[in-house]
């Protein structure tokens, strides 16, 4: 599907006339230079986060009076039983079990680094866009669509890291299926934008499309492109709080004795240390 999406775009960017073709071939060159380095995130997520896919050993909870965390038997009876036994509401279609609470650290600690990681992708995207444009061409038409589409090049690249750091977040979790789902949404959906912009730009009724207008709009989409796939994996892997989540949070503060109370706070369970 994201080969679709590139596709599409570049089909669609041949209909905008040869200075927007020929600005979107030279973004497109440097955009995919940035998104290896984006990448990394995906990596990460998949080299550090296995480790939380299955529930901790030694909890008191699931150890039984004669069982001592001193016991190498005990303990590994106690993980066998955590890994095969999938508590109430636990993962569905093939989904691994994972911790949230406790990788929250860690997930935050690898999409820092991809945000480091993307501020030094646009900042170098930036520079050769506008400083290095004569590097590409010396037509001065093709220089100016280039530097039109800039800020939406700029935010593309700075989605993209987090995109594909929750997008490993999935694959650890092993949910394949809202992740394909997603794509085949997403990516049908971009290249529907494209044929409109394709469609837009030739009817004289839209003269905002003429001219920078197409190409701007196409880069838009992968803006929402990005967006959206980050707006769907962080509620999809946990790590934003769904709307029921939001709503009885809201509750809970609002109606006596919930959260926001005093009473409730006493009768919440204590969360242990990590």
């Amino acid at each position: 599907m994201k080969l679709l999406v590139h596709n599409s775009a570049s089909i669609t960017a041949s209909t905008l006339g040869g200075e927007s073709a020929a600005a979107h071939t030279v973004i497109m060159s440097v955009a995919f230079l940035c998104f290896l380095l984006g990448d990394v995130g995906s990596s990460l997520a998949q080299a550090f986060l296995p480790a939380y896919a299955t529930k901790r050993e030694g909890n008191a909870r699931d150890q039984t009076p004669g069982q001592t965390r001193s016991s190498k038997g005990s303990r590994a009876a106690i993980g066998k039983k955590e890994t095969q036994t999938p508590p109430k509401g636990g993962a569905k279609g093939g989904a691994a079990l994972f911790d949230m609470a406790a990788a929250r650290p860690a997930v935050t600690s690898i999409l820092r680094t991809c945000w480091a990681i993307s501020g030094v992708a646009v900042l170098c995207s930036s520079l050769i866009l506008t400083l290095g444009q004569g590097a590409f061409t010396s037509d001065p038409g093709v220089q100016a669509r280039m530097a039109s589409v800039l800020p939406c090049t700029a935010l593309t690249l700075a989605l993209h890291s987090t995109a594909v750091t929750l997008e490993g977040l999935l694959l650890v979790q092993r949910k394949l299926r809202v992740l394909c789902s997603t794509y085949l949404a997403v990516g049908l959906a971009c290249a529907g934008l494209h044929q409109l912009i394709a469609h837009l730009v030739k009817s004289p009724a839209f003269p905002g499309f003429q001219a920078p207008g197409g190409l701007v709009a196409l880069w838009a989409t992968y803006v929402l492109f990005q967006a959206s796939r980050i707006a769907v994996f962080a509620l999809a892997t946990g790590l934003a709080p769904g709307p029921r989540n939001l709503l009885s949070n809201l509750v809970g503060k609002v109606r006596p004795g919930g959260k926001g109370s005093g009473k409730g706070l006493e009768a919440s369970p204590v969360a242990p240390a990590l």
